[in-house]
């Protein structure tokens, strides 16, 4: 049989479609790291070439898909028919789309990155987000300085500010989502902080109070857990 020697590159690739793959149908938890190489169709040390470990792959397929997300982010950051505050609300609105997309997969990496130990892999994708995000949300916040709807000073920080903020608040609602709270008290407090974090935005642009909606109320929806009421939990008479 004739051993297939592939570039380094298409086998990297080839190894994160296949983990796409499984880990959207079966789940990261339940696939093996056996499954993976054997539907590559490579040595076990050609895997441990390529990454240190499933954690390591998920890292890498994490990365993948925000490079995605960014990249589809493009055209709409530049087109110039657009003014800045719809084509804020629209980087939004496709991050948010991006997301429940691939909402099953989320969740499922959710819970590998609140485990204890990885937390730095947690910090790491929290980083990679900024690196690809930023740019381009600031190359919004100047269109939107430059037409006279945005006011403020230092605008590439303050997009990686926002950025940060934003992932503060999806923390909130994602340790809400692995811890499984579902009493409306602790639903509420999430939604404030959305609230929170869209007055925060306008403030920090100089953009009209009440102008942004960031996170719509439905997308909200698809990602908290149903409502635990008293009756549920037993706690009624």
């Amino acid at each position: 049989m004739v051993r297939v020697v592939k570039e380094y590159d298409e086998r990297y690739a080839e190894f994160l479609a296949v983990a796409q793959e499984l880990f959207y149908s079966k789940g990261y938890e339940q696939t093996s790291v056996q499954e993976i190489i054997d539907k590559v169709g490579v040595a076990k040390g050609t895997f441990y070439h390529y990454f240190g470990s499933k954690v390591d792959l998920l890292e890498a397929l994490v990365a993948h898909l925000t490079t995605q997300a960014a990249t589809a982010l493009q055209p709409l950051v530049t087109d110039s028919s657009l003014p800045a505050m719809e084509k804020l609300a629209r980087f939004f609105e496709q991050v948010n789309t991006f997301e429940v997309t691939n909402r099953d997969f989320l969740l499922d990496t959710m819970r590998v990155l609140y485990q204890e130990e990885n937390v730095l892999l947690r910090v790491k994708v929290q980083a990679q987000s900024t690196a690809l995000l930023a740019p381009l949300l600031a190359q919004i916040i100047h269109q939107g300085i430059d037409e006279g709807v945005f006011s403020l000073d230092y605008p590439d920080a303050t997009a990686e500010i926002l950025i940060g903020m934003g992932q503060g608040v999806s923390a909130a609602f994602e340790r809400l989502i692995v811890a499984g709270e579902t009493t409306v008290i602790a639903v509420a407090r999430v939604k404030r902080k959305v609230a929170a974090y869209e007055r925060g935005v306008e403030r920090i642009l100089g953009a009209p109070a009440e102008s942004l909606c960031l996170i719509d109320p439905s997308v909200l929806a698809i990602w908290l857990p149903p409502v635990q009421t008293e009756s549920d939990s037993g706690g009624g008479r």
